[in-house]
């Protein structure tokens, strides 16, 4: 028996996951690094956010969650996965022509991110940076930029990551799944390096976070020996 996705928020209805239509006509592309990415989502916070559908003729049509339904469904079929009844939200539409209206308001963006208080909001929350292109996707952004932005403020929040001292040896005998994260020691001419080399690579290899970089990068490096 495979793994189970569990349910993480509250919602009136539930629908089967076959029962759930696609309802976009392929506005929009999932790669296959995006479906990774939401995989581990899913597989790391569950089912937290109600899908959105419109409901006519008994049947059940996204409004959006196209790409998460796709997702679970190759957890599914290709993996396993247990999928239970998926938590929706019904949108009410006069017409065929007005849900559609609505599939492209709700894969619209609005708003900008400030780079500036997406640092702050992830210093504060000790979320990761490492992650976070990969939990979202953030269109027109400038990722290089802003992981050298980031880590500049990691190093006057904690100069102890630059400190000459080597770093506590800790017990490497944990299983890939429990690995999160991992602290890098530079001096600073080597750390101005590594980010302005993170940065072209991740444009060469379309990544998007440096985990990803760093891997595309050495796979490279390996086959080419």
């Amino acid at each position: 028996m495979g793994r189970a996705l569990k349910i993480a928020v509250e919602a009136k209805q539930t629908v089967a996951l076959d029962d759930l239509n696609y309802f976009q006509d392929n506005i929009k592309k999932l790669s296959k690094q995006r479906y990774e990415e939401l995989k581990t989502l899913l597989a790391d916070l569950d089912i937290s956010f109600a899908l959105h559908v419109w409901e006519n003729e008994g049947k059940f049509w996204l409004i959006d969650g196209h790409q998460r339904v796709f997702t679970m469904r190759q957890m599914r079929e290709a993996e396993g996965w247990e999928i239970p009844e998926i938590p929706v939200a019904i949108v009410h539409a006069p017409s065929f022509e007005i849900a559609k209206q609505k599939v492209l308001a709700g894969i619209s963006v609005a708003g900008e991110i400030d780079a500036k208080k997406l640092e702050e909001y992830l210093h504060n929350y000790d979320i990761p940076v490492d992650g976070v292109f990969g939990m979202v996707n953030l269109p027109n952004f400038d990722k290089p930029k802003f992981m050298t932005s980031f880590l500049d403020l990691a190093e006057e929040t904690e100069a102890n990551v630059l400190s000459s001292k080597p770093p506590p040896q800790t017990d490497m005998r944990v299983s890939s799944t429990q690995v999160k994260q991992v602290q890098l020691f530079f001096e600073s001419e080597s750390h101005a390096e590594f980010l302005q080399l993170v940065g072209k690579l991740s444009e060469i290899y379309s990544t998007e976070n440096v985990t990803d970089t760093v891997l595309s990068a050495l796979r490279e490096a390996s086959s080419s020996h």
